[in-house]
């Protein structure tokens, strides 16, 4: 119920509010990024039906609490994000490593980026971590999204100089949360 991050393979801002529908949620608009302000697409209607893509995060508004159980594979490798100066909503649909909040900030750095901060949102608002800072080094998930600020252009490949794990982190169902309860985000 309510706002949840999200990201997901599918074709169309509706294909997604229609397989969200079909597991038995409701959800009523999705939202994205796009040029520094909120885009929307509101369900069964004919606009803006943007294409959803890989590595981007998006909201979905619920008024019903629900799981919805996502299909596909996940990419054979860590997509490169492009990464804009200002707030960017990304996510990683797979990683073949550990990050905390911290070490995604480093490693974006590392490869030539500069942002300063990571931000999730987490029952019903953000949840920041600051680039140097010692407080709220969360653990970056394949199922969420996150709002990046950055101060320039770049390009940055998750897990690139980051450890690597033997086994990756496989998406979960996404637990889409209603409007009345906790605003949690999804990917």
């Amino acid at each position: 119920l309510g706002l949840n991050v999200i990201t997901d393979p599918m074709p169309t801002a509706e294909d997604a509010l229609d397989d969200v529908e079909a597991q038995g949620g409701n959800t009523s608009e999705i939202n994205r990024w796009l040029s520094g302000g909120w885009d929307a697409h509101i369900h069964n209607l004919p606009f803006n039906n943007f294409a959803l893509e890989l590595g981007k995060g998006y909201f979905l508004k619920s008024s019903l609490a629900s799981t919805w159980q996502r299909t596909g594979r996940p990419p054979s490798n860590p997509l490169p994000l492009a990464l804009s100066p200002g707030w960017n909503l990304v996510s990683f649909p797979r990683l073949t490593c550990s990050l905390a909040a911290e070490q995604l900030l480093d490693t974006i750095e590392a490869q030539g980026g500069d942002c300063s901060e990571v931000d999730r949102w987490l029952n019903g608002g953000w949840n920041a971590h600051i680039h140097n800072l010692p407080f709220n080094p969360f653990a970056i998930a394949t199922d969420q999204g996150y709002f990046l600020k950055c101060s320039q252009a770049s390009s940055y490949l998750p897990c690139q100089g980051a450890v690597e794990v033997a086994e990756e982190t496989q998406p979960q169902p996404a637990a889409v949360a209603p409007e009345q309860a906790a605003q949690d985000p999804i990917i």
